[in-house]
């Protein structure tokens, strides 16, 4: 087909598609579904026109004015997608729906994490000496005796409310190198989830193998879950960068990034809002030294309402919610 010839076919689609944005610019969502469909086909189908003119005839003037049909109908739908999405929807979707999108990445970084703690459980059984060197101790008979609900119990709620403070910063630069690590292939990512797991399980196999497993779990268990959780995410983030830029795909790095843009906000908001509450929990809760009941209640309350959040809200597929939403519009 030569180039006229195409140009003549298709212009009354690119036409239709000008009128159709002017004409429902802001109210899309208010059309019914089988216009917004017919709408979507247009922009899709100018959409790839202007491919073919930007590859034959990329500094023609047909060329220019498709772009910018083409540009003005992207904006008349992710204008609307943007303005009718809610705070609501935010926090009870998109959120969680961005951290459950890498269900592939979390299920390696939480094998990851579980099996170094094995392996720090291991350790400490295997070859109890170089275990306790490398934590710092001299065996775990320095723990036996301790008191360590007179370390903290007894403060007043302002020291401890600094100690969260303190705790939060220390936990969003640890985040803040998961995160970042992914710019450097996720090797420093990587290299921090496995110390944080291996502390985790030596600490806990030495406090155990020293008969103070119960006081073990209630220092780590009222905070640890849902702190662990953020950094499992933080995790995930700096793994799906290094992901985007180290795996060849046919299109370009900036585009794969650019596709985990918006999830990857999601996730460190989400991690950001989880590291406040544990820092709060830490700093004014495990500092009481509850007894252990309390300790697992509180711990299983945190971290079971977080890991249901990503696997029942982030199930929710967005052409399900945009169904709705559009539906919604319809009928206001």
């Amino acid at each position: 087909m030569s180039f006229d010839r195409f140009v003549k076919e298709e212009s009354s689609l690119w036409v239709e598609l000008e009128r159709t944005t002017r004409s429902n610019r802001s109210h899309l969502f208010r059309q019914s579904l089988s216009n917004i469909f017919a709408f979507g086909n247009l922009y899709r189908r100018s959409l790839d026109d202007l491919s073919v003119l930007l590859r034959d005839q990329p500094n023609s003037l047909g060329t220019e004015q498709l772009k910018q049909v083409v540009s003005k109908a992207h904006g008349a739908v992710y204008e609307n997608v943007s303005r009718k999405e809610s705070f609501k929807e935010l926090v009870t979707f998109r959120v969680w729906r961005s951290i459950n999108s890498a269900r592939e990445i979390l299920g390696f970084v939480v094998l990851l994490e579980a099996v170094v703690v094995v392996l720090g459980v291991m350790w400490v059984y295997l070859d109890p000496t170089s275990a306790y060197s490398y934590v710092g101790i001299g065996s775990s008979k320095a723990l036996g005796g301790s008191s360590y609900k007179g370390a903290f119990f007894g403060f007043p709620v302002t020291y401890k409310f600094d100690l969260s403070v303190e705790i939060f910063v220390h936990n969003i630069e640890v985040s803040f190198i998961l995160f970042a690590g992914g710019a450097l292939l996720g090797v420093p990512t990587v290299i921090v989830l496995i110390i944080n797991a291996l502390n985790l399980g030596l600490i806990g196999a030495i406090f155990f193998k020293a008969g103070e497993g119960g006081i073990f779990l209630r220092l780590v268990l009222p905070h640890g879950g849902l702190e662990l959780s953020a950094i499992t995410v933080a995790g995930v983030c700096g793994i799906r960068i290094a992901k985007a830029i180290a795996v060849p795909t046919k299109f370009p790095r900036s585009y794969e990034l650019s596709l985990i843009r918006d999830p990857i906000v999601d996730s460190i908001g989400v991690c950001f809002f989880t590291l406040i509450i544990a820092g709060i929990v830490e700093g004014l809760v495990t500092t009481n030294f509850f007894n252990l009941a309390i300790s697992i209640s509180i711990s299983l309350s945190l971290v079971i309402l977080f890991w249901l959040s990503v696997f029942i809200f982030g199930r929710v597929k967005r052409s399900d919610r945009f169904i709705e939403l559009t539906q919604a519009s319809s009928a206001a």
